[in-house]
């Protein structure tokens, strides 16, 4: 299976690389993604620096060049305050539309937890039909390494820390997804 934090690829070749993720090539541009500590900056975005026209948006990517280019913030969200409790460990979720007309989503895993890694992925897209489809299908990497020991003692709150994270990040994806006007039509 081709992926890039879990999507699985369409029919069709894969930018496939040695000790990277894979993200599929037919009509998806691999950027990449940054496994990190958050960059500060004058956006409020994660991982991004605006310069002083706040057109260029510069994306940082651990172990990788920036992902540099021209455009807008046209949706974000965060699932760290979520069902009324505030979260240690979360997602945030940024989409940008370029000035060449492509689309740019960043997906956030962050955590306060020690000796957890915060991470960010990073992609290119021609339609926002493909941001929603990631956005839906997203299952963000290296889940082996958060939470509790590997354990039958801590499996039952292992499961519900997932679940948490998982429907934080649901939310902050319907949210997104309802701002960039993404609706299902039938």
């Amino acid at each position: 299976m081709d992926t890039l934090a879990g999507l699985e690829s369409p029919q069709g070749a894969s930018a496939a690389q040695p000790g990277r993720a894979n993200f599929p090539v037919d009509g998806f541009a691999l950027v990449g993604q940054n496994r990190g500590a958050p960059i500060t900056g004058q956006s409020q975005s994660r991982g991004c620096k605006l310069d002083r026209k706040g057109q260029k948006m510069k994306v940082q990517r651990t172990g990788q060049r920036p992902l540099e280019f021209e455009g807008q913030k046209i949706a974000s969200a965060s699932s760290r305050n979520h069902a009324g409790k505030e979260r240690n460990r979360w997602h945030e979720i940024t989409v940008w539309k370029t000035a060449s007309g492509k689309f740019v989503a960043a997906v956030s895993y962050l955590t306060q937890w020690e000796g957890e890694a915060s991470h960010d992925d990073a992609l290119a897209f021609d339609s926002l039909e493909q941001v929603a489809t990631l956005l839906e299908e997203y299952i963000f990497p290296n889940i082996a390494a958060i939470g509790f020991p590997a354990s039958p003692t801590y499996a039952d709150r292992q499961a519900r820390m997932m679940a948490d994270l998982e429907e934080g990040f649901k939310h902050a994806a319907g949210q997104v997804l309802e701002e960039l006007d993404a609706t299902e039509k039938i």
